[in-house]
């Protein structure tokens, strides 16, 4: 959904920062692994670097200090959506979308073939 990370109204910004938080375990996990770590040590500075910025290492999201189980499926407030406006907007595309293909998927079983001509004559 569009702006959902950076939208703190948005009934999907948990979803996202729930997201963003098994990545950065990930990747904190990938830093004490054994072997060469020159690319996870380049990845771990390129981010902060673009966290700084951005002034995004300033920024705090509602969801910051609650921890989330990597194992649990996050899903969005399903109630908050009819008020916030984006997320609506994407939820009705999507299910214009759906129901617009199912539409188009049974006028295309319902629609009988044509038979073939019979005593069509070839070219003599």
């Amino acid at each position: 959904v569009p702006n959902s990370i950076t939208d703190e109204a948005s009934p999907f910004n948990e979803c996202s920062h729930a997201y963003l938080s098994a990545t950065q375990a990930l990747l904190l996990h990938m830093r004490e692994m054994k072997g060469d770590q020159s690319q996870v040590q380049a990845l771990v500075k390129k981010i902060e670097l673009q966290m700084l910025l951005h002034n995004a290492s300033l920024v705090l999201c509602r969801f910051s200090d609650e921890p989330f189980n990597t194992a649990d499926v996050i899903s969005p407030n399903w109630s908050e959506i009819p008020f916030h406006l984006p997320s609506l907007l994407v939820s009705l595309g999507l299910g214009m979308a759906v129901f617009g293909s199912i539409g188009v998927f049974i006028r295309f079983l319902l629609t009988p073939v044509p038979a073939p001509a019979e005593g069509r004559q070839g070219l003599h």
